[in-house]
Order: C-alpha cells, then sequence, then structure tokens
C-alpha cells in the first residue's frame, strides 16, 4: 500500500501543473491538459488509421470517452491519482481531443510527406520540451521569466534546442553512415550549445534557476539543478531523437494506409531504413 500511495503523491505532484486553467467560460473549460488531450488525439487516430481506416471517428471517441470513464473510475475507488474534473472539463477534453484527430487526418490527406515530416519534428520536440519544464517546475531568479502552470521562458529554450537537435541530426543523413556518428556530432554541438547558454545566463545575465533547495552544480559551477535534471541535460539529444522516430514511424504507416501509397518515399525510407547499429546510440 505504501508503495501505491507513493506513486499516486508521485504523479500528482508531476501532474499538478496541467490543471493551471488557460481559459474558461460558460461551455469550455481549457488547461493545460487540453494541449495534451490534442496531440493525444493526434496520436490516436494515427494509430487507428495505420490498422484500420473504417469507422476511425467512432474508434477515437470511443477512446476519449473510456479514457474520461477510466480516470472518474480512479478518483471513485479513492485512488485519486488525477484531481476531480468538472463536467464542462470533460466535455471539453473530448471535443479537443477529436480537433487533435481531425487536424491529424486532414493534415495528411492533403499535405506532402516532407510537411508531415517538419509537423512531427515540431510536435515530437514540443511535447518533450512541454512535459519536461512543467514536470520540473522552472523558477528563476529574476520574476520576469516565471510564468504559472508552465515557465514559457525555460519552454521557450528547451523548443529552439529541441528544433536545432532534429534538423541537426537531419542534416547530418547524407554526411555520416552510421547513427553513431551522427549522434555524436550531435551530441557534441548540444553540449557545446548548453554550456555556452549557461555561461551566459548563470555568469553574465546572472538568471539562476532556484526551484530546488537540493540544486547542485553539474560541472565548472554550470547547470545548477537535481540529479534529475542532470540526467536530463545529458540525455536529452537521445530522448528528442527517440521520440522522433517513434512519432515518425507511427506518422509514416497512417500515412500510408489513409493515402493508399504503394511504396515507402525516399524521405521515410531515409529515417526509417534499418542499419544494424541504428539502436547504438
Amino acid at each position: 500500500m505504501d508503495i501505491i500511495k507513493e506513486t499516486v503523491l508521485l504523479i500528482r505532484d508531476n501532474t499538478e501543473w496541467l490543471y493551471t486553467i488557460i481559459y474558461q467560460n460558460k461551455f469550455f473549460f481549457i488547461d493545460f491538459w487540453s494541449i495534451l488531450h490534442f496531440l493525444s488525439g493526434m496520436l490516436f487516430i494515427a494509430l487507428i488509421c495505420w490498422f484500420n481506416t473504417k469507422k476511425i471517428w467512432l474508434k477515437l471517441l470511443l477512446i476519449l470517452l473510456s479514457y474520461e470513464i477510466i480516470e472518474i473510475s480512479l478518483y471513485f475507488f479513492s485512488l485519486k491519482i488525477f484531481l476531480p474534473e468538472i463536467l464542462k472539463d470533460q466535455v471539453t477534453d473530448i471535443f479537443i481531443g477529436l480537433l487533435g484527430g481531425i487536424f491529424y487526418y486532414y493534415f495528411i490527406k492533403s499535405h506532402s510527406e516532407r510537411l508531415l515530416n517538419y509537423l512531427i519534428m515540431i510536435v515530437s520536440v514540443f511535447f518533450v520540451s512541454f512535459i519536461w519544464v512543467g514536470s520540473y517546475g522552472y523558477k528563476y531568479n529574476v520574476e520576469i521569466f516565471n510564468t504559472s502552470g508552465i515557465n514559457i521562458w525555460a519552454f521557450i529554450l528547451w523548443f529552439c534546442a529541441g528544433l536545432l537537435v532534429l534538423f541537426g541530426y537531419k542534416s547530418l543523413f547524407n554526411s555520416y553512415k552510421t547513427e553513431i556518428k551522427k549522434f555524436f556530432v550531435v551530441y557534441l554541438f548540444y553540449l557545446i550549445f548548453l554550456f555556452i547558454l549557461e555561461i551566459l545566463g548563470q555568469h553574465i545575465f546572472l538568471i539562476h534557476e532556484i526551484s530546488k533547495s537540493n540544486s547542485k552544480a553539474l560541472l565548472f559551477d554550470l547547470i545548477h539543478g537535481t540529479r534529475v535534471l542532470h540526467i536530463f541535460y545529458l540525455s536529452a539529444p537521445f530522448i528528442l531523437i527517440s521520440t522522433y522516430k517513434i512519432f515518425y514511424l507511427i506518422s509514416y504507416k497512417s500515412y500510408k494506409k489513409v493515402n493508399n501509397s504503394s511504396g515507402m518515399s525516399f524521405v521515410f525510407s531515409k529515417i526509417l531504413t534499418s542499419r544494424k547499429n541504428s539502436l547504438s546510440i
């Protein structure tokens, strides 16, 4: 029971920021959960189209309804993993999930694979940056850089850095034959960029991250934070590239099914070609 209780508390502590209200009126209730519901709608419709393109909207609606029922059930049985929601919040969650599915479906129906590639890059970076920054709870000693729910300043920095990592990784397709070399070059530039940014923020502009009392420097009085922060900073390129590859695999499968493609395009084949050492990064 103690393990269950600790797990519940851990989930609650790391998802509380998602309940920050963005907008509400008599009919709609939008918080940061709404962003995840939109993204999950995109993911679910992609998975549904991958396996079967029949009755996709009914299937998506059933999945979204099932999630809300499970969420209510967890609270009803006193697990209280998630905070209780009002009715218009639940309705909005389903509506936004459907919007995410509609957006993705008609995007792959009307746009090229190259544009889909860019979309998946943006979504991958957005997802990783959003979850990480919100969960860690960044707070700076300069109040102007602090915002409620999620720190927008930290999110923008991570989003830009993530795009640089993926665009750098993509640009090396023809330059290096192995995944190890591509990742090593990207990782090296990432570390250089990270330490330059830390030096500028920490020692030039005197901006410090102060959300945790047990923060320690990773190296050379730079990158102050908890052990979790240090692990994430050191593994961020791997997380970003892995997330991108997973999302792209799902996107390729759904794109092929929806558009009845007969073969894999050049863009997709370059990304999804399996090599012996492709998992060694």
